[in-house]
C-alpha cells in the first residue's frame, strides 16, 4: 500500500505536466488505459490521479469522459486578478530583499521609465494646451497628477 502514494503522485505529476506543456489541450478526451501505456504505469494510479486533477477542476466530465477543462469568462477573469496582485507582492518582496547594487540598477531602470512617461505626457499635453485650458485643466502637468485636496 505504501508503494501506490508515490505512484500515484508520479501519475499525477506526469498528466499534469503534459496538460501544462499541452500535450494535452483544452476539451481533449483523457483516457485511462492510454495515460497508463504512455506513462508506463497502472490504471489505479491513473485512475486516482485523474479523479484528484477532477477534484482540481482542471478535468471535466463530458458524460463518461474526462476532458481537459477550458476556463470560462469568468475564471480567466479571475485568474488575472489574482496574477497581478502576485506580480505586486513579488516586486515588492523583491524590492525589500534587494541588495544596494539591485537597488541601483532597479533605480536606473525606473528612472528610464519615468523620463519616457514624463517626455510623453508632457508631449501630450503640450499639443493639448488649448483644448486642455478651454477644460479647464491645469497648464502644468505636473499639477494635473497631483491629487486634488478637497
Amino acid at each position: 500500500m505504501s508503494n501506490d502514494r508515490p505512484i500515484q503522485k508520479d501519475a499525477y505529476a506526469l498528466i499534469l505536466e503534459a496538460i501544462d506543456v499541452g500535450v494535452y489541450k483544452p476539451g481533449d478526451r483523457l483516457v485511462e488505459s492510454e495515460l497508463a501505456d504512455r506513462f508506463g504505469v497502472s490504471r489505479t494510479p491513473i485512475r486516482e490521479a485523474l479523479q484528484r486533477l477532477e477534484t482540481q477542476s482542471l478535468l471535466s466530465r463530458d458524460g463518461r469522459s474526462l476532458v481537459v477543462a477550458s476556463l470560462d469568462h469568468n475564471q480567466l477573469s479571475e485568474l488575472y486578478v489574482v496574477r497581478s496582485e502576485l506580480e505586486g507582492l513579488a516586486a515588492r518582496l523583491a524590492a525589500s530583499h534587494a541588495t544596494v547594487e539591485e537597488m541601483k540598477v532597479l533605480r536606473r531602470g525606473t528612472g528610464a521609465v519615468w523620463l519616457w512617461h514624463r517626455w510623453i505626457t508632457t508631449s501630450y499635453l503640450s499639443s493639448m494646451s488649448c483644448a486642455a485650458s478651454l477644460r479647464g485643466w491645469p497648464r502644468d502637468w505636473r499639477q494635473a497628477m497631483r491629487p486634488s485636496k478637497r
